[in-house]
């Protein structure tokens, strides 16, 4: 069993899996679309791939790619409005994001640095998200590897806001002996090693300056490490606003702080 977020599993991991099983008849898999952080009993599953790193001794973690989420607006509702030039514009459209009160996951807590935006449009599911993006909803933060290639749409100040996180990969320490858990694992390293590559090869051919880590680190404490030096690259665009890491890690200080006092 597989747990992963959506936007991975539907467009990286289903289809890796479905080679596996072309190659390896026996497997059986099931995958499980989930964006909450893991248990920290880790069960219920054998692999899970997450946003940030999983905390657990009964769980090996490695890095397994980054990714990018960005502004993203359909062509019609840029045509509609006045240009966005600045980040100081953005204030002024709705965001399509996830549900503020539903998110769960740490790392995912994005809309306070973007200069004032409000959630406007807010579903819990990216391809909803998506959906609403390409229908005029407003400026999505989306997942990069589902919006990028949609001639419907179009990025918004990709210069200034590029958010990097990290996906890794979790086993629970009680699979890793079994073949099948081990197959499934190698898959998904050489799917998303065969990605970055690609990736690669069409930036360099069309001259742009994204860059994909081309080596994973085998440890949790890599994964997070890389992933505070990636959330810091993104947020640096911010701090000419007055905006900077610490600001994002105040903000949520004082959340949970209003959380426990409002429980």
């Amino acid at each position: 069993r597989i747990v992963a977020p959506e936007g991975f599993g539907t467009v990286f991991a289903a289809p890796c899996l479905v080679r596996v099983q072309a190659e390896h008849p026996g497997i059986t898999v099931e995958l499980v679309t989930s964006t909450s952080p893991l248990s920290l009993r880790g069960s219920g599953f054998d692999i899970a791939v997450t946003v940030g790193s999983a905390t657990s001794s009964r769980l090996t973690a490695e890095a397994l790619a980054p990714y990018a989420l960005r502004l993203y607006a359909s062509r019609d509702y840029l045509a509609a409005h006045p240009p966005i030039v600045s980040l100081s514009d953005l204030e002024r459209h709705p965001l399509v994001f996830y549900v503020d009160a539903l998110l769960t996951v740490r790392e995912l807590d994005l809309a306070p640095v973007l200069n004032g935006m409000h959630v406007g449009f807010g579903s819990t599911n990216v391809f909803a998200q998506l959906e609403a993006t390409r229908s005029g909803a407003g400026i999505g933060l989306l997942h990069a590897f589902m919006a990028e290639s949609d001639p419907r749409l179009a990025p918004v100040l990709p210069d200034e806001v590029d958010f990097r996180l990290m996906f890794s990969l979790s086993v629970r320490k009680d699979s890793l002996g079994v073949d099948a858990v081990r197959v499934v694992r190698d898959a998904l390293f050489a799917d998303q090693a065969d990605e970055a590559r690609r990736i690669e090869l069409a930036q360099d051919d069309a001259g742009g300056a994204l860059v994909l880590a081309r080596h994973r680190p085998s440890a949790a404490a890599d994964v997070e490490q890389r992933h505070h030096a990636q959330q810091a690259h993104a947020i640096a665009p911010h701090r000419q606003q007055g905006l900077a890491l610490a600001d994002v890690d105040r903000y949520r200080g004082m959340r949970e702080v209003h959380a426990l006092r409002t429980a």
